[in-house]
């Protein structure tokens, strides 16, 4: 079923399960997609994948974890799309080496599954908020996950980071 209005959507982490899931399931409803992620091969296959059924998606090439790429994304979408409409912050990595009792991880595996998880939704949420803000209108939408609602065994580094984008996405609210 298609919508009233076409949306364009950017959605991170576009080629991981929960993002190609979501990226046809918004693009079957009449939405373009805008695919964003690191892996131009993946990205390739998936827009393609989707295209060949009649969904308007394009692609961007960035890694959310390098400032630069992701404003040099910005500008690309900004020239190429001149607005979007909702950004959906979707990049979520749960290491294997960060799972753990927390007194046993190694310091550096801990911080980075939280710099990976957090770090990507701000700097998202930052990006989407700098081609929003012109227009004064549009939706973010950071995805939390486990550990939010209760405590996720061993897995201290994803909750406190999944957490922390609940809070961060509040207080930007």
């Amino acid at each position: 079923k298609s919508v009233g209005t076409v949306k364009d959507i950017v959605i991170t982490g576009a080629t991981g399960g929960v993002g190609s899931m979501l990226s046809e399931r918004l693009a079957e409803k009449g939405h373009h997609i805008i695919c964003l992620g690191r892996n131009r091969a993946r990205l390739d296959k998936l827009v393609n994948e989707l295209s060949s059924k009649g969904y308007k998606v394009s692609m961007e090439v960035a890694d959310m974890m390098k400032q630069l790429e992701v404003e040099e994304a910005e500008a690309r979408i900004r020239h190429n799309h001149g607005q979007i409409d909702v950004w959906i912050n979707n990049v979520g990595v749960n290491n294997h080496n960060a799972i753990g009792p927390s007194w046993e991880l190694a310091p550096e595996n801990w911080w980075t599954e939280v710099s990976l998880n957090l770090y990507t939704a701000y700097l998202g949420t930052r990006t989407a908020i700098r081609l929003m803000k012109e227009r004064n209108s549009g939706y973010i939408i950071n995805l939390g996950g486990g550990g939010v609602q209760e405590p996720k065994p061993f897995g201290s580094a994803y909750g406190a980071a999944k957490t922390a984008i609940v809070k961060f996405t509040e207080t930007v609210n």
